[in-house]
C-alpha cells in the first residue's frame, strides 16, 4: 500500500489575447496497492578484492484505489479573480512498474546505476535513470 501526493506550482500562458490562461496548480493524491516480485543478490568480484556486485530486478503491478483524478486550478488572465477548478483524468487506474540496476560495493563505498519505467499505462508515462554513490563513515 502507498499514499502519493503530487503538486505542481502554477505557470502562465505566454500567448496574449482574451484567451490567455494562468494555471495556478496541478495536484493529485490518493492510495494505491502494489504487488510484485523482486530478485536480488550479491556476488564477490574476484579481480577486485573486497568488492561485490549486487544486481536487482523488480516488477510491480500497481492499482490505484483512490484519487485517480488530477485537479487543475486555472483562470483566464483577463478575468483573474474567477478561478476554474477542473477534475481531469491524467492518471491511469492501473499500470506496471519495472526497475533494474546494480551496485558495486566494498562495504564502505558503493557505486550504482538504476533504470525505472512505467508500462501498461495509456495516459501517463514515467521513465527514470539514476547514478548512485554512497560512502559510510
Amino acid at each position: 500500500m502507498a499514499y502519493t501526493n503530487y503538486r505542481v506550482n502554477g505557470f502562465r500562458s505566454s500567448g496574449g489575447g482574451d484567451l490567455a490562461m494562468a494555471v495556478d496548480s496541478i495536484s493529485r493524491k490518493g492510495f494505491e496497492a502494489k504487488a510484485g516480485l523482486r530478485i536480488s543478490g550479491s556476488t564477490p568480484i574476484g579481480a577486485m578484492s573486497g568488492w561485490s556486485l549486487q544486481p536487482e530486478v523488480k516488477a510491480d503491478y500497481v492499482k490505484r484505489l483512490s484519487g485517480n483524478d488530477t485537479n487543475l486550478q486555472l483562470r483566464f488572465l483577463d478575468a483573474s479573480n474567477v478561478g476554474i477548478a477542473l477534475p481531469i483524468a491524467l492518471q491511469d487506474a492501473s499500470y506496471d512498474e519495472l526497475k533494474g540496476g546494480f551496485t558495486l560495493t566494498n562495504g564502505v563505498v558503493a557505486f550504482g546505476a538504476v533504470v525505472e519505467t512505467r508500462t501498461g499505462g495509456q495516459l501517463y508515462r514515467d521513465d527514470r535513470a539514476a547514478l548512485n554513490f554512497s560512502m559510510a563513515f
